[in-house]
């Protein structure tokens, strides 16, 4: 289902001064680990389409989509933010792409298993932990506690950063 309906909706709650207090995040897998982008960064989430490979691509980018005569890269975002390295294949069957609309245009993401969308109080999101190297803490907004969960809350800007691109960080 498309998440672009919530996307258009007053999706921050606010305290008496407008600031916001809450924001609602679009959560999904990567393995098992809990993931989420801001949802007004996403476009919509749709089942996997067919990629048309690009050559000489980093390894995290598999392919172009056309998603209704608009020309979209394809990240595998697992590798993208170092979690598995080129040529493993996806932890769980169920993937899905998420769509994401940021300052550097359309981007696709493939992960593992969507989720659902969540209110995340502002004042839960800690800072990325120090045990992160640099390159992972650069895609990483905060993270959360959920349930018996840690959501890691993507930052959109800088997963589809055309030059970040090419600077993968490498799976340990």
């Amino acid at each position: 289902g498309s998440t672009s309906e919530n996307a258009s909706a007053d999706v921050d709650a606010t305290d008496g001064d407008g600031a916001a207090t809450e924001t609602q995040v679009c959560t999904f897998r990567l393995g098992f680990a809990l993931f989420g982008f801001d949802v007004l960064d996403v476009q919509e989430v749709l089942p996997p389409q067919e990629a048309t490979p690009v050559p000489l691509a980093g390894s995290d980018v598999k392919g172009l989509l056309n998603l209704r005569g608009e020309t979209v890269v394809l990240l595998d975002l697992a590798q993208r933010i170092g979690l598995r390295k080129p040529g493993e294949s996806a932890f769980l069957g169920n993937c899905m792409h998420v769509i994401l609309n940021s300052e550097h245009g359309v981007v696709g993401g493939i992960g593992d298993e969507i989720g659902e969308v969540i209110d995340v109080a502002k004042d839960q999101v800690e800072p990325c932990p120090s045990s992160f190297d640099e390159a992972r803490r650069r895609f990483t907004k905060g993270v959360v506690k959920v349930e018996r969960d840690l959501l890691l809350q993507l930052d959109a800007a800088a997963i589809t950063e055309v030059a970040a691109l090419q600077e993968t960080p490498q799976a340990r």
